[in-house]
C-alpha cells in the first residue's frame, strides 16, 4: 500500500489497487478507507440537493459580516484596477445594446425634464456646467460629472434639468450618490 499526503486538509491517502464497491480504482481515505471519487461524487450530489439552503446560508452569512465583505471589496478593487476596468469593457461590449438603451432613455429623461420656459441664457449656462466639468477632468486627469443636486428619476424627489439644480463633482462621488437626494 501506498501512503501519502494528498489533499489540503492534511488526511492521508492511499491505493489499494483494487476497485471500490462502485468500480473506481481511486484513492482512498486512511481514517475511513472511503474511495475518493465516491466520496467527491457525494458531495457534488449533496451540494446539488441542497442549492437552496447553502445559498440561504451565504446570503445571511454575508449580511452578517456585510462590512468585512465590503472592506475586502473595496480592496481588492483597488488592488486589481486593470482587472476590473477589463471587466467593465468586457459587459460594456457585450450588452452594447442594453447600454445604448440606458443611455437613450437617461437623454430622453432629461429632455422631458427640461423646460419649455428656460432662456437661452440658462441653457448656455447648463452647458458650462458641462464644459466646466470636461474642462477639469482634462486638468487634473480625475473624471469629474455634472451631477444633478435632485436627481431627474429619483424615487422620493424628482428635481429638473435647470442651471439652479446642477453642480460638478468627482465622479466616484457622483456615482456613489446614484439616484439619491441628499437633503440638508
Amino acid at each position: 500500500m501506498e501512503r501519502r499526503e494528498a489533499n489540503k486538509a492534511g488526511l492521508k491517502r492511499y491505493r489499494t489497487g483494487r476497485p471500490c464497491k462502485y468500480g473506481h480504482y481511486a484513492e482512498r481515505e486512511t481514517r475511513s478507507g472511503r474511495c475518493i471519487e465516491c466520496k467527491n461524487a457525494c458531495q457534488r450530489d449533496y451540494g446539488a440537493a441542497n442549492r437552496e439552503r447553502y445559498k440561504e446560508y451565504g446570503r445571511k452569512y454575508r449580511e452578517a459580516n456585510k462590512d468585512y465583505f465590503s472592506e475586502y471589496n473595496r480592496e481588492w478593487h483597488q488592488a486589481n484596477r486593470k482587472k476590473v476596468l477589463e471587466r467593465y469593457k468586457s459587459y460594456y461590449k457585450r450588452n452594447m445594446a442594453a447600454n445604448a438603451a440606458r443611455s437613450a432613455n437617461y437623454a430622453a429623461a432629461k429632455l422631458r425634464r427640461t423646460p419649455a420656459w428656460l432662456s437661452t441664457d440658462e441653457r448656455n449656462q447648463i452647458k458650462v456646467f458641462y464644459d466646466v466639468a470636461c474642462r477639469i477632468s482634462n486638468c487634473l486627469g480625475e473624471s469629474f460629472h455634472v451631477d444633478h443636486i435632485h436627481p431627474l428619476r429619483g424615487e422620493l424627489v424628482s428635481g429638473l434639468h435647470v442651471p439652479w439644480n446642477l453642480q460638478v463633482i468627482a465622479g466616484r462621488e457622483n456615482i456613489a450618490k446614484g439616484n439619491r437626494f441628499h437633503g440638508d
